[in-house]
């Protein structure tokens, strides 16, 4: 299985406590290294895939950047970057390397590791390189 499985038990943000049931991850888009968006993902979760995350961004930048427009993205490059609470970051291609082509089936494969982060004390950060 590659990625997006998270524990239900135990993993919910508690219920009873009506001021903290859900919360939200920010996500901060920079475009050619400018801050030119910022958007929230709730969540319920206390572990989250980046899988998940992951989508979920993707997801949105389709809907309101045309991230993978049939020859017409206004993007050449980009990553996502997740920076834990203790300051350990990791990314993944937002794209496929110029001149080759996309797999889909070959990018699920960067979730092999089913990675998980605390949803509270994640930062995410999208970094995009107009064409």
């Amino acid at each position: 299985m590659y990625g997006g499985v998270t524990e239900h038990d135990g993993n919910q943000i508690d219920k009873n406590n009506s001021t903290d049931n859900s919360h939200n991850i920010l996500i901060k888009v920079y475009e050619n290294e400018r801050n030119s968006l910022s958007f929230d993902i709730p969540t319920n979760k206390k572990n989250i895939t980046a899988q998940e995350i992951d989508y979920k961004v993707r997801n949105y930048l389709l809907k309101h950047k045309n991230l993978y427009e049939f020859n017409s993205s206004p993007y050449e490059t980009g990553y996502i970057k997740f920076i834990e609470g203790s300051g350990h970051s990791f990314w993944y291609d937002l794209m496929p390397e110029s001149g080759k082509k996309f797999y889909p089936t070959k990018y699920l494969l960067i979730y092999n590791d089913n990675k998980t982060v605390e949803s509270k004390s994640i930062n995410v950060e999208v970094h995009l390189t107009k064409k």
